[in-house]
């Protein structure tokens, strides 16, 4: 089962609620189970492409904010050996991407891979939080603002397990952003 990262957080928060209610309904089944827990998705710097595209800007708040983000494939590497081997059944992998990055360096890899120039352009909380609040509910975007303070000069936890599992390293964010960075371009 593809759950979150946010099941092993302590609180209870909006998604760890619910990724905590599913796992207990999976476990109740009586079924064998993996669940698959990734942190935070790669992928969701995808909403900075429009940006990238139009303007070469990303407008986000805490610039220093660090992160373990992770490659999809990582995640369907993890969950395709889960499913292909029963000695899986019954474990809980936690996944990090292999580094901890912080947003400032996710937007220079973009600038990277695409061979742009892209700039970081720190948002007020408050006006990242009007704008979350557009496209999500109010809570979740509390939430991740409030994950995003927190971790402004830290560094991220970072997990071996899609090495353990799948018997190579994690993909890099640099890694991701060169497999992404047509979504990053603008159209000729």
């Amino acid at each position: 089962m593809l759950s979150s990262s946010a099941v092993t957080q302590p609180g209870d928060n909006m998604v760890s609620v619910m990724h905590r209610t599913v796992e207990d309904a999976v476990l109740r089944s009586g079924l064998d189970a993996t669940f698959v827990r990734p942190g935070g998705f790669a992928t969701n710097t995808l909403s900075w492409a429009p940006s990238v595209r139009a303007e070469g800007v990303v407008r986000a708040p805490y610039p220093g904010a660090a992160m373990n983000s992770i490659h999809e494939a990582d995640i369907a590497a993890v969950a395709t050996a889960a499913l292909l081997d029963d000695k899986h059944a019954g474990a809980a992998y936690q996944l990090t991407g292999p580094a901890s990055i912080t947003q400032a360096e996710q937007v220079r890899a973009i600038a990277a891979a695409t061979g742009r120039e892209v700039r970081f352009e720190e948002l007020t909380p408050e006006r990242a939080r009007a704008a979350m609040a557009q496209v999500m509910p109010a809570e979740i975007a509390d939430l991740m603002l409030g994950y995003l303070a927190g971790s402004v000069d830290t560094v991220a936890e970072v997990l071996p397990t899609v090495e353990g599992v799948t018997g190579r390293p994690a993909r890099t964010y640099a890694e991701w952003a060169a497999d992404h960075a047509a979504d990053f371009t603008p159209a000729q």
